[in-house]
């Protein structure tokens, strides 16, 4: 028993001395073209997540949750249609990170409020299925996904780093209909 006490304090002896190194690649959740708190007609379907959620961050920030749930069904919605294009699955914890990073330095009042708020909203989802339509299916390049993920990190050039071949309207249409439900 002795013995075992003895390592035990040796090993936490070891982890507290241990120095964690986080490494990343360029691009990884990168936002290219950040947005503020902008209404979900003045969005782009060349706004990534990583763009949108800047928005959805200040709009919270601002306590405009009306504009911080349509940000951020968006981003959601945009982030699953990539999970299906790009082939890295390593790299689909992207948009889980990016959400985590978007609420880790607001307070908790203001997370408790939109969490109250995006209840509310996704059971009437239609009007925003009807402006995510017009907006139309994603219209860029998802390294914030790809560089995410190992593939990246490994330089493994042999893979490619989105699905081939892709049917994006279909894809698309598949990605509303299964996340946010809509009724196409």
């Amino acid at each position: 028993m002795k013995k075992l006490a003895i390592l035990l304090i040796g090993l936490s002896t070891l982890i507290s001395k241990a120095e964690i190194v986080n490494y990343e690649m360029e691009g990884n959740l990168e936002a290219s073209s950040p947005i503020g708190c902008i209404s979900i007609d003045e969005l782009k379907n060349t706004h990534t997540p990583a763009d949108i959620f800047t928005g959805v961050q200040e709009c919270v920030l601002k306590e405009d949750y009306a504009k911080a749930v349509d940000l951020y069904f968006v981003a959601r919605t945009y982030g699953y249609f990539d999970t299906k294009r790009v082939t890295d699955k390593s790299s689909h914890q992207a948009v889980r990170v990016l959400l985590i990073n978007t609420f880790s330095n607001i307070d908790g009042i203001k997370r408790e409020k939109m969490s109250q708020n995006l209840k509310a909203s996704f059971k009437e989802n239609s009007l925003l299925c009807n402006k995510l339509e017009k907006i139309g299916k994603p219209n860029y390049y998802p390294r914030y996904m790809i560089q995410h993920g190992l593939n990246a990190f490994l330089g493994n050039a042999d893979k490619s780093p989105l699905a081939s071949p892709f049917d994006a309207d279909k894809e698309w249409k598949a990605s509303l209909q299964e996340y946010l439900k809509c009724h196409l």
